[in-house]
């Protein structure tokens, strides 16, 4: 006599399993795959070309331009590290109360003044008006010192990050919401940033050149 053994596999819904990222080392920071955030970069990227490639057939001398794209660049890149740092605070709880030591106000100040920043920025570079250079880099004296700031009250957050953790897994306190930054994004973001504030400068005392 045959005996048919049938074997049934658990399998969760194909709804369920989509929502699942392949690993977790490609989930964002709402666990949501890193690619849907990324694919926005060259576009941003290639419509960012397209404009300045544009403006260059319509001012007599398009060198500035080019500068200005160049430090565009690096604003652009520190943003991105931003972007993924507030993402990851929204995601850890940061904006409820007691879930963070970053305070709301200066967190979304600065993050407020560095995007407008930005598109003051991005004036200066297609008008080239040294007005708005130094609007730029005025905005940016407050963001630079927010972000001194948060990194201040970051650093001991990250030193005792053991500790912390065994606190909120024993039900104590709530685990602090920025304790999740990686700290080769907090690095890169605070480079990036010291560099964007320097070039915006030089830019604005017209020195250098391309």
């Amino acid at each position: 006599m045959l005996v048919k053994l049938e074997v049934v596999v658990m399998m969760d819904p194909p709804h369920e399993q989509a929502k699942r990222p392949v690993s977790a080392a490609l989930a964002g920071p709402y666990g949501h795959p890193f690619h849907p955030i990324l694919v926005t970069v060259p576009i941003g990227a290639w419509v960012g070309s397209l404009v300045f490639g544009i403006a260059s057939h319509l001012v007599r001398d398009p060198d500035f331009l080019v500068r200005g794209a160049r430090w565009l660049i690096a604003w652009v890149i520190t943003a991105l590290g931003g972007f993924y740092m507030l993402g990851t605070w929204l995601s850890r709880g940061g904006a409820k109360a007691g879930h963070s030591r970053l305070p709301v106000p200066v967190l979304f100040g600065h993050f407020a003044l560095a995007a407008v920043g930005l598109v003051v920025w991005i004036g200066y570079v297609l008008t080239e008006k040294a007005a708005l250079a130094w609007t730029a880099f005025g905005l940016l004296v407050p963001v630079a010192l927010l972000g001194f700031t948060m990194l201040a009250r970051w650093l001991p957050v990250h030193r005792a990050r053991t500790a912390a953790a065994t606190a909120a897994s024993a039900g104590q306190q709530p685990e602090p919401a920025e304790r999740h930054f990686p700290v080769p994004v907090v690095a890169g973001h605070g480079l990036f940033a010291v560099v964007t504030v320097v070039l915006v400068l030089l830019t604005a005392l017209k020195i250098g050149g391309s």
